[in-house]
């Protein structure tokens, strides 16, 4: 397809142990409303939020703020969907288990 969102998720729906038709069942979903303020900060659970200083989500800082045990990690260098692939977010998820 012409349209690069298409080809981007395209490429992703077909990569090894993905699921193409999971992949377009979320992508057709209804759209539905985001979480507010007081259902994020509700959340108890230590979390880890990375996100590459290239990705279009940028920036992630108030997402993180949102929730009350966050740890925001920036990964130099990656995009959206290079993360699962980044050696520092592998090393970040590492270092997160281990705490």
């Amino acid at each position: 397809p012409d349209d690069l969102t298409a080809r981007i998720f395209g490429k992703i729906g077909n990569e090894a142990h993905n699921d193409p038709l999971a992949l377009a069942a979320v992508l057709r979903r209804p759209r539905q409303e985001p979480f507010t303020k007081d259902q994020l900060a509700a959340v108890t659970c230590e979390m880890l939020i990375a996100i590459g200083d290239k990705d279009f989500s940028q920036p992630a800082t108030q997402l993180a703020a949102a929730f009350r045990r966050a740890r925001l990690k920036t990964l130099t260098g990656v995009d959206h969907f290079r993360t699962p692939e980044s050696f520092d977010f592998i090393d970040a998820v590492l270092d997160f288990l281990e705490s």
